[in-house]
């Protein structure tokens, strides 16, 4: 069994944690172009959310201008191909938390949240009509793959990288660059200031990273599975990683032959 669902059969499909509500024009062949849904589920996972709705909406289209390459001495133009006055985007990204406002700031950097993904179709058919015929299901599975692709990078982005607190934001990057410091064989004999700040800079984050859920069990009752657990502290990196690599091994979206 294919593990790509035809957009056909997709109006108001929901596997979670993805609720699948996009629409496309009635001439393109829907039946042609399938999603791996469950593959966009664990995109969504390890983007942090609890649930992610994607749907399409009717937005801006990019704005080509008339080109000129030329001008001839009796004021005449050469026309060249058009260019882009203002380009459009193909998705826009939201995010919603999920945190009880009880809860400290430090648990919500780490709860799982809900997202919107919405898909321009209408910039999406603009570009389908550019590089051929608006009903070429290659080419409309080639652009919704990209635009779909771009999309859960930019949500991923927001989510761990966008969203979490200052402090969080200043301790994800310490231990990295303490590590990176060469000390010198002297200070195992010499425990400098220098050696007690980059002990610091790389055992503090941890320490917390480590002590952390245990303080949030004990004293807000927070459950260890509603905790988005990560091998990073303070932003997540490891998922904002394996989310920007994963999207890039294989299509989410892509085009069905035919059997005849």
């Amino acid at each position: 069994m294919s593990k790509y669902i035809p957009f056909s059969e997709m109006e108001a499909a929901e596997t979670d944690p993805v609720i699948w509500r996009v629409n496309l024009p009635e001439y393109v062949p829907a039946n042609e172009i399938g999603i791996n849904l469950r593959r966009l589920g664990r995109l969504a996972r390890l983007s942090g959310f609890e649930s992610l709705r994607v749907a399409s909406y009717d937005g801006e289209v990019t704005k080509l201008a008339p080109g000129i390459d030329s001008v001839g001495q009796d004021g005449s133009a050469t026309a060249s191909m058009p260019s882009a006055v203002s380009k459009a985007e193909t998705s826009r990204q939201s995010i919603h938390g999920q945190t009880a406002p009880e809860l400290p700031l430090s648990i919500e950097d780490y709860t799982w949240t809900n997202g919107a993904l919405l898909l321009n179709t209408s910039e999406i058919d603009g570009r389908v009509g550019q590089k051929g015929n608006v009903r070429d299901a290659n080419v409309w599975a080639k652009e919704l793959n990209a635009a779909l692709t771009k999309g859960m990078r930019a949500m991923v982005a927001k989510n761990l990288i966008e969203r979490p607190s200052m402090f969080h934001k200043i301790t994800a990057p310490l231990p990295l660059a303490a590590s990176l410091i060469v000390i010198d064989a002297q200070y195992v004999n010499d425990f400098s200031a220098q050696t007690l700040i980059e002990l610091g800079l790389i055992g503090i984050p941890l320490l917390h990273t480590m002590f952390e859920p245990a303080y949030e069990m004990i004293v807000h009752k927070f459950p260890p599975n509603k905790r988005r657990w990560s091998l990073v502290p303070g932003v997540q990196l490891d998922r904002v990683l394996a989310v920007n690599s994963l999207s890039r091994i294989s299509p989410l979206v892509k085009h069905l032959e035919q059997r005849r």
